[in-house]
């Protein structure tokens, strides 16, 4: 009777560790994914415009996401914010300017403003971006969270977080780092070990920034080799797309 009360009371205390170990379990995966879930807390920011001398310039327009805010006397703007956002600052005479607010563990930041004209003369805005492409990754995602890039309105969706920063320079310039097309993998360069080659309708992402010039003197242009620079220089003239250093 002994061994059989204990053998019992075994058992038992097994399974009532399950049932707790069942529970701690239960309990921090509803935490995992309460954290995972939680939507960020508004936290308030300022942003302050000054001049190129420093001075607080009131009577800006900043634009936050869908908000549309004036600096006041002190060259402030109040918001709050959940995260990153890009602001858009403009003024009568001075040249238009970006810059992201928000992030974490800031509460404030100051962007100076230049004027249209400087010492030297009128001014002009000029954007560089190095290395631009929308294939492998985008054309042959791994998960559902992945940027795809399957028509010209997705190519757009991908860059359109910056356009509106991209779009502020006079003059703005990508290298097209791979080629646009649709060639066979069987006709690449057989001594090229990573190639590039982007669809045509990832050109409208090129658009969406209001980039007025590519070029395209770099080492993967000819990874499809002499096709690959007719296919991308057709694809370019087509979509209106100004492009240099090839052809």
């Amino acid at each position: 009777m002994t061994t059989n009360a204990n053998r019992v009371d075994g058992r038992t205390v097994a399974l009532f560790a399950l049932a707790i170990a069942m529970m701690v379990a239960l309990v921090v995966a509803w935490r995992i994914d309460a954290e995972a879930t939680t939507t960020p807390p508004e936290l308030p920011y300022v942003l302050t415009i000054v001049d190129e001398q420093g001075a607080p310039f009131a009577g800006a327009t900043v634009v936050i996401a869908e908000e549309t805010l004036t600096t006041d006397t002190n060259g402030e703007v109040e918001t709050t914010l959940r995260g990153p956002e890009l602001a858009i600052v403009s003024a009568t005479g001075m040249l238009p300017d970006g810059i992201v607010v928000g992030s974490p563990g800031a509460e404030s930041t100051t962007l100076r403003l230049l004027a249209e004209t400087g010492p030297g003369g009128e001014r002009t805005v000029m954007h560089f971006a190095g290395d631009f492409m929308l294939g492998r990754r985008y054309v042959t995602t791994e998960s559902d969270e992945d940027p795809l890039v399957s028509d010209e309105e997705s190519a757009r969706s991908i860059v359109s977080s910056i356009a509106r920063l991209f779009g502020l320079a006079d003059l703005s310039t990508v290298n097209l780092e791979t080629v646009v097309g649709a060639l066979a993998l069987e006709d690449a360069h057989p001594g090229s070990r990573y190639l590039l080659q982007s669809p045509t309708t990832a050109l409208a992402a090129i658009d969406e920034l209001g980039v007025d010039l590519v070029t395209l003197g770099n080492n993967h242009v000819y990874d499809w080799m002499d096709a690959g620079v007719v296919s991308t220089i057709r694809s370019l003239e087509q979509a209106g797309v100004s492009y240099t250093g090839a052809g």
